[in-house]
């Protein structure tokens, strides 16, 4: 008996990984020395360390040749804005890595930038690798219950796939191993928040199974009541608008940063677009679409603004036209001296 259900285990897990995709699995993600970046924390999942930190980072492409090899300033749970002291009214930037400036240098990431052309602010990036938007805002009140004065405005840079990183589910919780994020549901006309989400690690030795891998995916996933897409969409409007309510209620006004990427001329995205657009003018909610070069089929032309054709995230082209269309904005509604 214990022969016959090894041997129906191993031609069942043999057709697995014949047939089947492959399951989310952590030995099989990439490299997680960013990471070492970050620390836990008991509401947002993990953040910045507070430490003076200068993380060298390295991307050696599919060929062999070195994409980027570059240095992360951190400081006081926040990436460096520029290399002397700013003072003035802050100015809160906060989002993913695109906004934390994975591949690049400090001067050459969009706060940076936005920094430059903004002399009599002070630019406060707390940008963080692997953020949702819910995980984004949350930094932001952080910082904002912070200030020794009152903000002239919180800036989020937002791309569609924040909306998936909602969601939560293991597809995307492996990426962020070992910490946990937070959990949102909707609720009536509202969203509340409904613990946290980790990625179920079977360990060195099990995790080799396809088989158990994906039931791991599957159960974790089923547990956690993983919301829909068009759920978490929901959900992303409205922690949205709510934290812009907030922000009124300090004479703080948000401002959200529409920022490209790769796939965003799919059809999932350009709907979440839509529908994000919509709901952010119904709330007068201050919008920026930077325009980037694009291709005559609508994509992004990531020849030009991207660090790495393996590695898409931002180079500085990219973050110049974001930081330019930021201060313009800012400026011509007199939220910028």
């Amino acid at each position: 008996m214990l022969l016959s259900t090894a041997v129906s285990f191993a031609l069942a897990e043999a057709a697995a990984r014949r047939l089947m995709r492959p399951p989310y699995r952590f030995t099989l993600r990439g490299d997680k020395a960013t990471m070492q970046m970050h620390v836990p924390d008991p509401e947002i999942g993990w953040v910045l360390s507070s430490q003076e930190i200068h993380k060298a980072h390295r991307f050696v492409a599919s060929d062999g040749s070195v994409h980027f090899d570059v240095t992360y300033s951190i400081r006081d749970g926040q990436r460096r804005t520029s290399s002397r002291e700013m003072h003035g009214p802050p100015v809160i930037v906060a989002g993913c890595s695109f906004t934390f400036g994975h591949g690049l240098n400090d001067p050459d990431t969009w706060p940076w930038l936005l920094q430059e052309k903004m002399l009599e602010n002070r630019i406060i990036n707390v940008g963080t690798m692997a953020y949702g938007l819910d995980q984004a805002i949350l930094a932001a009140q952080r910082q904002v219950a912070l200030a020794a004065s009152r903000p002239r405005a919180v800036i989020l840079g937002f791309t569609e796939f924040q909306i998936v990183r909602i969601r939560a589910d293991q597809g995307w919780m492996v990426m962020t191993y070992p910490f946990p994020k937070p959990l949102y549901r909707l609720n009536g006309s509202g969203v509340e928040r409904a613990g946290w989400v980790k990625f179920f690690y079977l360990g060195p030795v099990l995790e080799r199974s396809y088989i158990l891998t994906r039931l791991s995916n599957y159960a974790a996933n089923r547990l956690y009541r993983i919301p829909s897409h068009e759920e978490a969409r929901e959900i992303a409007a409205r922690l949205i608008t709510g934290f812009a309510e907030q922000l009124r209620a300090k004479d703080v006004p948000l401002v959200v940063a529409m920022l490209a990427f790769r796939e965003d001329s799919d059809s999932e995205p350009r709907a979440d677009q839509r529908f994000m657009l919509q709901r952010l003018r119904q709330a007068g909610i201050g919008v920026v679409i930077p325009e980037f070069p694009r291709l005559s089929n609508g994509r992004l032309d990531i020849q030009q603004v991207m660090v790495s054709p393996e590695d898409f995230h931002p180079n500085r082209r990219y973050n110049e036209i974001v930081a330019g269309s930021v201060a313009r904005y800012l400026k011509s509604h007199g939220l910028a001296d």
